[in-house]
């Protein structure tokens, strides 16, 4: 913030920085904010700035000194309001005289160029008292060479100040900015997920040769941005100035004990720090009730609509109505019979609110008793466990649910479980709040539910505790995996760690790692040894460890896991990592390529390689295939990760299984168990519960009986979720309140299917993402009478489906990898404003672009396209059927 002060022939002390009594100091003052979408800034027309301009005569009187002290008196004369682009008269709200800042005096006291005390009406409106401060502000300026500590309406923020002849430089660190009133804002903990809000501020100061203040310039800019998708962004430039014009006579002098008592004999003063005075508007005309806003979106909210931007808009649209809403109004619109046929969106609009109403109302309308529920309350589960702003009261809640047993149904008690790890996980950002009762008593009842005998229940602590991701609780996810007998729980254990951070896997961890892989006490299944591998690759590999399992593919019981191993290893060294530095330098050894190099047949696959890429960010996928030897699969992974901004997130992980259908033909992979199929999905790091397509032979035998046409599809995940939730405010150094608002979600469909017959003797799996993603953004000055900023957003949709085929009627078996993408469809639109409560008047320029992607398949691996022509040929007019 820009601070200037006054350096005059008049002071007593020339650095002392003190007016003479009795005289009055003229300035001019103009103020201006600017706002428009970043790379627009200073354009004409629908692109041009919006924003106001304020100027004023300024009258600067000292009318109390007491040695370095003194009372400043300021008063205002000739205000005036205008637009900071040119429109025509229709679009011009500042034809008619705003009332934004009041003619009347305020009074601060100065010490030695820093202001120590305001004093203002105690009946003046908030908006004016602000606007003033921050002029108050522009005059705050100490004679110093440095960094020092200052209060303005920024906050308590460091500057450094420094000179060259007759001129004065003040830098602010923002960042360091503390504030006496802590305004409500909300960051995602996800850096991809988060907006950036960069910002800086300076001040300079012009002297005369007798050191009085000619003139004085503050310029702040805040520019944000959403890290994931740049151009959805603003900017924001504040500047104000003083310039000197005259002096003149007649400046009263009053009488006192102190400055304080002086200026509060004046009026009805109250004495106040330069910090900004929140400034809450009611809702007007412009608002709208909860009822109204579902109704203007119930068409957008249809179930038939999931997965497309008219759900995800919609859902964004009455989730400000619900946040501004109370807990009868919420109970109205969810029991409303006309909204019956939407009451799952409804729900997942409520999931996300986040408020004290909308919590209340949900556990009013949710009875976690109830079996009917079950499919109802396991989707308002998942919603709830990516908010951004839980508290220990809902945690709280939640674990006495779990904590009291009476839940209707085993998957709604598994889903809760999950909830709460993540909301954990989310709570834990702060380090106070995880060190809690709730959170340490929460994860204390996991780890006892670990211990317990039935394996449905210590899966179900597992669950939880991979999703709170606490390393307090890692040694005793190890002391389970070092005695457990289940290979089930294994598997699902060695997932639980692959979480946690590499530096917490020591010598002993790996070394019950590598048990599990060289099988040095007992056999484990393939499943649990290429998990094992897995984390002894990417935990901080040691040299040995990785030359060891080289080493050992060739002596490996069967063919699919040396290639799966082999093909993990060459993925693995891809990466720009210690880790895959470390990889790449011993697989280019002779003895470790040797050994490797020899790994033939088998179809088992790791696979790597570009989704998408733009400017801010790139999107991979990657495949993992664990095949049977009889070319059934055990276990795919289907990852998609997403690189911006120095940061990885783990975007989405969809693993398909199947277990104990090579059993029909004779071979034995070691698995423990029966006959099991089914689909598990991560998104942005939450583990989802696990869905089953099959369960046990007889629902295999009627799968081979409905010639592999019974239903197995399961969708794990089939609503909205919010994924971005931003909400900022940021006091000007000028007396304004920026705010920052903006919401993402994600609607989407997803899940997989299996398809199994032995008549047809056919093997087929499909995983299916359908989703649409909407982001809503504003960027606003909000100063009675005058709102203006801007608002703006994007819409996406898109479906990418991956099949594995495979065709086992004759050995070797036939084998098949297809992953399509639909067109996808992105818009981003602008809008712009200045509007006023005092004109009907108001100016509004709409911007926005539309991109087309054409559908598109991906060729995958070199040796999958010769596959594919072998099972699916060409087409009927002796074309090629795919890319293949």
């Amino acid at each position: 913030m820009k601070l200037s002060i006054f350096f005059t022939s008049l002071f007593v002390a020339v650095h002392s920085l003190q007016y003479q009594p009795g005289k009055v100091f003229k300035y001019t003052y103009q103020s201006d904010i600017r706002i428009n979408d970043r790379g627009r800034e200073q354009s004409e027309g629908a692109f041009s700035d919006v924003g106001f301009k304020l100027t004023t005569d300024l009258d600067l009187t000292v009318v109390w000194k007491r040695e370095r002290n003194q009372l400043v008196k300021l008063e205002f004369q000739n205000i005036e309001v205008s637009g900071v682009s040119a429109r025509l008269d229709e679009e011009n709200v500042f034809q008619t005289p705003q009332d934004l800042l009041s003619s009347n005096p305020v009074y601060f006291e100065w010490e030695a160029g820093r202001v120590i005390s305001f004093y203002a009406p105690a009946s003046e409106v908030a908006s004016s008292v602000n606007l003033k401060k921050g002029i108050v502000g522009l005059l705050q300026v100490q004679d110093i060479q440095g960094a020092v500590t200052e209060s303005d309406p920024s906050g308590t923020c460091s500057v450094t100040y420094s000179k060259d002849g007759k001129k004065v430089t003040k830098v602010k660190s923002l960042d360091t900015c503390q504030r006496e009133v802590v305004w409500a804002s909300t960051v995602h903990p996800e850096v991809i997920l988060s907006v950036s809000v960069p910002g800086e501020a300076s001040s300079t100061y012009t002297l005369s040769k007798e050191d009085l203040l000619i003139f004085a310039v503050a310029t702040e800019t805040h520019s944000s941005h959403i890290n994931l998708r740049q151009e959805i962004s603003s900017t924001v430039v504040s500047s104000h100035s003083l310039t000197f014009v005259t002096i003149g006579e007649g400046g009263v002098q009053l009488a006192g004990d102190s400055a304080e008592s002086v200026a509060l004999s004046q009026g009805d003063n109250l004495k106040q720090s330069l910090a900004l005075i929140p400034t809450e508007k009611e809702c007007g005309d412009e608002c709208h009730s909860v009822a109204d806003v579902v109704a203007a979106n119930h068409d957008g909210l249809d179930s038939e609509l999931l997965a497309q931007a008219d759900s995800s808009g919609a859902f964004l649209e009455v989730l400000q109505a619900f946040r501004s809403s109370r807990k009868q109004a919420l109970l109205d619109t969810l029991n409303d019979e006309a909204n019956q046929d939407i009451k799952p969106q409804l729900l997942d609009i409520l999931a996300s609110t986040q408020t004290d109403a909308s919590w209340e109302a949900a556990m009013e309308v949710l009875d976690f008793s109830s079996e009917e529920q079950a499919e109802t309350l396991e989707r308002f589960l998942v919603v709830s466990s990516f908010n951004v702003r839980p508290t220990e009261g809902q945690v709280g809640k939640l674990m006495e649910l779990v904590n009291e047993g009476e839940i209707g149904s085993e998957d709604v008690q598994i889903s809760l479980a999950l909830a709460v790890g993540s909301l954990i996980k989310t709570l834990c950002q702060d380090q106070e709040i995880c060190e809690g009762q709730v959170v340490q008593d929460s994860l204390e009842t996991f780890l006892e539910i670990l211990e317990a005998e039935e394996a449905s229940v210590k899966k179900l602590a597992l669950y939880a505790l991979r999703n709170a991701v606490q390393p307090s609780t890692l040694p005793a996810i190890l002391g389970l995996i070092s005695q457990e007998e289940d290979q089930d729980i294994i598997e699902v254990a060695l997932d639980c760690i692959d979480v946690f951070d590499a530096k917490l896997f020591t010598k002993d961890v790996k070394r019950t790692l590598n048990n599990f892989y060289h099988q040095n006490h007992k056999r484990y299944s393939n499943v649990i040894r290429a998990g094992a591998v897995f984390l002894l690759l990417t935990k901080d590999p040691s040299r040995a460890d990785v030359l060891n399992i080289a080493l050992s593919l060739p002596h490996l019981e069967t063919f699919e896991l040396s290639k799966f191993i082999s093909s993990k290893l060459e993925t693995l060294s891809q990466a720009e990592s210690s880790a895959g530095a470390l990889i790449r330098n011993i697989l280019d050894e002779s003895q470790a390529i040797n050994y490797a190099n020899i790994i033939v047949g088998g179809f088992s696959k790791s696979y790597r390689n570009y989704l998408a890429d733009t400017d801010e960010s790139d999107v991979f996928y990657e495949l993992d295939l664990q095949m049977t030897g009889g070319g059934l699969l055990r276990k795919s992974h289907f990852d998609v990760d997403l690189d911006a901004v120095n940061n990885t997130l783990k975007l989405l992980s969809v693993n398909m299984y199947s277990r104990g259908l090579e059993s029909f033909f004779g071979e034995d992979t070691g698995d423990q168990g029966g006959v099991a199929a089914g689909v598990s999905v991560k998104l942005m790091g939450n583990q989802l519960r696990p869905l089953s397509f099959l369960q046990g032979g007889e629902n295999l035998m009627s799968m081979a009986w409905n010639l592999g046409s019974a239903d197995t599809a399961v969708s794990p995940l089939h609503g909205n979720v919010l994924i971005h939730d931003h909400s900022q405010k940021i006091p000007l150094q000028s007396g304004a309140t920026l705010n920052i608002e903006v919401q993402g979600c994600v609607s989407v469909d997803l899940g997989g299917d299996l398809d199994f017959s032995i008549w047809e003797r056919t093997f087929t799996t499909t995983v299916f993402n359908r989703g649409a993603m909407s982001i809503r953004g504003s960027t606003t000055v909000d100063l009675a009478p005058i709102k203006t900023g801007i608002n703006y957003g994007a819409d996406a949709m898109g479906v990418v489906n991956f099949e594995t085929s495979v065709k086992f009627a004759s050995l070797p078996p036939q084998f098949c990898l297809q992953m399509v993408q639909d067109p996808i469809q992105y818009r981003h639109f602008v809008n712009k404003f200045e509007q006023s409560e005092k004109c009907e008047e108001e100016f509004s320029a709409d911007l926005s672009k539309f991109v087309y992607v054409e559908e598109s398949s991906f060729k995958l691996f070199d040796e999958n396209s010769p596959a594919c022509r072998e099972m699916f040929g060409q087409d009927d007019g002796g074309e090629e059927g795919g890319w293949w």
